[in-house]
């Protein structure tokens, strides 16, 4: 009866050994595919979202390229209409009406003063004529005013390309 009893627990020792090592091995196996598809999970969200970032980057390059390209042909177009009034300046300031219109010294302290944004008092000279002749004062009007555009056309791509990165 002792043998019997010995054997039986023997039989239910090698039972719950057998047991332990099944669910032991069952645990590794399990414990490994979670950590697989939880690391698996993981790397395609940052994949994903690696790509979506590159994907905005891009997005935003091609907008600006617009914006620049754009920003280009509206400069090349003031440039030809700029080239268009320089070539008009000898039509429009003939010799005999260029003679008549005398510019003072007072009109160019001011021009230049308007200019540069900077302070001037009136002076003793400024009845007295200049030695620029309208034609040179129109030519330099007209640049001034084309670089004045330009400018003015850059803060608005500017403006454009910031609202368009929002």
């Amino acid at each position: 009866m002792w043998k019997n009893l010995l054997s039986s627990v023997a039989g239910i020792g090698s039972a719950i050994y057998i047991y332990l090592i099944v669910a032991a091995v069952s645990g590794v196996v399990v414990g490994y595919s979670a950590y697989s598809w939880t690391s698996d999970y993981y790397e395609a969200k940052i994949e994903k979202s690696n790509i979506e970032a590159e994907q905005k980057v891009n997005d935003e390059q091609r907008k600006g390229d617009q914006i620049v390209a754009q920003y280009i042909k509206q400069i090349e177009a003031l440039n030809g209409v700029n080239t268009s009034l320089q070539r008009q300046i000898s039509a429009a300031v003939r010799p005999d009406n260029g003679a008549s219109c005398t510019i003072t010294n007072g009109f160019v302290r001011l021009h230049g003063a308007s200019a540069t944004g900077s302070e001037s008092a009136p002076s003793s000279t400024d009845g007295t004529p200049s030695s620029i002749d309208l034609a040179t004062l129109l030519a330099v009007d007209a640049e001034n005013h084309a670089k004045y555009l330009k400018v003015a056309k850059q803060l608005e791509d500017l403006q454009a390309f910031e609202k368009a990165k929002q």
